[in-house]
């Protein structure tokens, strides 16, 4: 989606009849937010002919959909697995804070359209607790991703429309499996939503 001429000139056009056929309901545009370097190079290289799709969102839509994933696999030899971890990158802080900053300045809203809520491995693994358990998306995962969102919101910044957790049926999954903790999880913070992290 969205910085060269041409698609971005595709882009607003089709916002514009969007808009022509329901103007009353906002328009969402996502992107996804890479949390290492390695993310964004490649985040870069696959749409360096579209530009930034978050940029293209603070201009043209009226929310700001983030695509949030801080941990995945990214390459598996031998039983073991290589992992992207930017979930405590310290400018990742500063580059959450930075997009709050720049949608409000835009004034637009921001939301989450997908926190990471379920694994993201280099191969399709079932959900099966016997089995193993798989770092790039613990139970407590989906707690600290989203109370680091949270957190933001809570110092001051333009308020967070929504956060869409990404992985609900894997969480149903996992209960059928015998293990209810990220089910669990995803109640502790519907208990607590609203007055602190979880």
């Amino acid at each position: 989606m969205g910085g060269s001429a041409s698609s971005t000139a595709f882009l607003a056009a089709e916002i514009q009849a969007v808009r022509a056929a329901d103007a009353t309901r906002p328009i969402v545009l996502n992107g996804f937010l890479p949390t290492t370097l390695l993310a964004g190079l490649t985040q870069w290289w696959r749409t360096r002919d579209q530009g930034d799709s978050l940029e293209a969102a603070q201009r043209l839509a009226d929310i700001v959909g983030v695509d949030y994933y801080p941990r995945y696999g990214l390459l598996s030899l031998a039983g073991r697995t290589l992992y992207m971890d930017g979930s405590r990158m310290p400018w990742q802080m500063r580059r959450r804070t930075q997009l709050l900053a720049q949608t409000a300045q835009h004034g637009r809203t921001l939301m989450i359209t997908e926190g990471q809520a379920e694994p993201w491995e280099t191969v399709t693994t079932p959900p099966d607790p016997h089995g193993c358990e798989m770092y790039s998306c613990l139970p407590e995962h989906l707690i600290d991703t989203y109370n680091q969102w949270l957190t933001l919101d809570l110092r001051g910044a333009r308020p967070i429309y929504a956060y869409l957790f990404w992985g609900a049926e894997y969480w149903v999954r996992r209960q059928q499996r015998g293990d209810p903790r990220y089910l669990q999880a995803f109640a502790r913070i519907l208990e607590q939503s609203g007055s602190m992290p979880a």
